[in-house]
């Protein structure tokens, strides 16, 4: 019987070269990984930030709608508020403006008396626009619809975005 005796230089393994190759392809790897999480960290708080956009206007939006049931002093709004504070009689701000935590003495929120601290990093703008019907042209027959969009601005890594809301809303 005959037995094969191996050598030192027979035998078979990785060199080197082969380890150094290995690890950079899992260097790189290990990198991409890492680049992935960090995307989706950003992702996930942008994503609240955009929340809170759009969580700020949808009150907003509601209080315009409701403004013609508001009294105070004993005078109720009436569908003719519901405009911007350029139109008259409207009491709504049509700038862009910071966002009170407080309504203010009328009860509305985006008119020019809120007060209350400042939610930091949001504003708003409150557009409101007559819509004229085709069926009932404007002159000779009253504007009976107005569209209500609300925008709430803020700031994400130094770039301005925007979370709008709109609706219409009629005198019905």
């Amino acid at each position: 019987m005959t037995r094969r005796h191996q050598t030192i230089d027979s035998a078979r393994g990785f060199s080197y070269i082969d380890v150094m190759i290995a690890m950079t392809i899992l260097l790189i790897g290990i990198m991409a990984l890492g680049a992935a999480l960090t995307a989706g960290l950003v992702q996930t708080s942008s994503g609240e930030s955009r929340i809170k956009a759009k969580a700020l206007a949808a009150p907003q939006l509601e209080n315009v709608m409701s403004a013609r049931y508001i009294k105070l002093g004993g005078n109720a709004y009436s569908f003719d508020a519901i405009r911007n504070v350029s139109t008259p009689p409207g009491v709504f701000l049509a700038t862009k403006h910071d966002i009170h935590e407080l309504p203010g003495p009328d009860g509305l929120f985006g008119t020019a008396d809120d007060n209350g601290d400042v939610i930091p990093g949001f504003q708003r703008k409150i557009e409101i626009t007559d819509v004229n019907n085709p069926i009932r042209p404007s002159p000779p027959n009253p504007i009976t619809e107005r569209q209500i969009k609300v925008t709430i601005y803020y700031k994400e890594k130094d770039i301005e975005r925007t979370e709008t809301l709109t609706t219409n809303i009629d005198n019905y």
